[in-house]
């Protein structure tokens, strides 16, 4: 099964990340994810997140864990997935989608698959 990490920007219009919101993967969640309209990251806008074995504490991403190019999608998109009672998933992912909840429907979230 894959995993999936949901990075939104620190700011609508700054491509860096310093939250990284682990999701706990289960099949239709994946599907519906997935199915979202996402986004290539533009490759000349810098993605970092932070890592605190990095001495800067940023390290650039272009690509995920699987090799391809990073997409993104918004918040908003997710949130909306979050109405259908099977896609809530288990009790870790609540903190996951309290986050988003909590943020503006336009922030953009790279999708991290691993």
């Amino acid at each position: 099964m894959n995993s999936l990490l949901l990075m939104p920007l620190t700011k609508p219009t700054v491509w860096t990340c310093k939250d990284a919101l682990l999701v706990e993967l289960q099949p239709y969640l994946e599907k519906c994810i997935r199915e979202l309209p996402a986004e290539p990251v533009v490759s000349f806008d810098v993605f970092s997140m932070f890592r605190p074995d990095n001495p800067s504490g940023f390290v650039r991403l272009e690509t995920d864990g699987r090799g391809e190019p990073l997409t993104y999608t918004q918040a908003g998109q997710l949130r909306y997935l979050n109405q259908n009672p099977l896609v809530v998933g288990p009790w870790r992912n609540q903190a996951v989608w309290a986050y988003i909840a909590n943020i503006s429907s336009h922030m953009p979230i790279v999708l991290y698959w691993h």
